[in-house]
């Protein structure tokens, strides 16, 4: 079942009470891909385009909130991580992406860490992965994080990134090279030569002892986070916000800002 945006629109207008419907028979199908891009025209941007397109439509009609219970209610894999893959491996523009996933989130769709893992691995530490910082965002117990630290980043429960260091099988290069630009210690650098062989001469770059800058930013924000007794991201950047501090000491301590070159 497919509906190019011009028909949906119509179709959504004019027969509302099929689609509530379809909502009360079927949850899943509202929530699918298939309900929004062309199958038979896959591998073409301009159809997967149709999906941004389409659900801006859902957004503008009364049946949002029908549309939001019917992903909520889905057994299946959340909308916003279906879209982050489609947005990413389509490389449709991430401003589109960013504001479908505003819109759904202001409806009710709930985030999970694992979505914001997913946007960080895929699109890096911008603005979209900042601005989701701010909302709250549901743990699951049983998730193992791919990508320490956007967890680091987003869990102020996390004092130590030695948690993050007992599954070698779990990370690849990319992210161990991103965790060695915050992180200089022993554990570390061994932890990371243990997954990737290649990135020996990589390590070598760290001191051979963390920076005062590293051990201060650590003991920096759990003194925050115990103090100001933060529970999670959106908290933890609303003090950082209103902290007296320089802009630089705020991007070392909400990790936008580098410790240590590797290049």
């Amino acid at each position: 079942m497919y509906f190019k945006p011009e028909y949906l629109r119509l179709f959504i207008q004019h027969f509302d009470y099929i689609v509530k419907a379809i909502r009360n028979v079927d949850t899943c199908l509202m929530t699918s891909p298939s309900f929004y891009i062309e199958e038979h025209l896959t591998g073409y941007p301009r159809t997967y385009s149709n999906l941004i397109e389409n659900l801006y439509i859902i957004f503008d009609e009364p049946l949002a909130c029908y549309f939001v219970e019917s992903v909520n209610k889905a057994h299946k894999p959340n909308i916003l991580s279906t879209l982050v893959h489609i947005c990413f491996k389509q490389k449709l523009p991430i401003k589109s992406l960013s504001h479908a996933i505003y819109h759904l989130l202001s409806y009710g769709v709930e985030l999970t860490h694992e979505i914001v893992e997913q946007i960080y691995y895929c699109f890096g530490d911008g603005e979209m992965f900042r601005t989701l910082l701010h909302m709250d965002i549901q743990k699951t117990a049983d998730y193992w994080s791919r990508a320490p630290l956007p967890a680091i980043i987003y869990d102020v429960a996390v004092k130590d990134v030695d948690t993050f260091l007992k599954k070698p099988n779990t990370y690849d290069r990319v992210v161990l090279e991103k965790l060695a630009s915050f992180y200089a210690g022993c554990k570390v650098k061994e932890f990371c030569v243990s997954v990737e062989k290649d990135l020996s001469e990589t390590v070598e770059k760290l001191p051979d002892v963390p920076l005062l800058l590293e051990l201060a930013r650590n003991a920096a924000r759990n003194h925050i986070v115990q103090v100001y007794h933060v529970k999670n991201s959106r908290q933890y950047c609303t003090v950082l916000d209103f902290l007296p501090l320089c802009n630089e000491y705020k991007a070392i301590l909400s990790f936008q800002k580098k410790l240590y070159s590797l290049t």
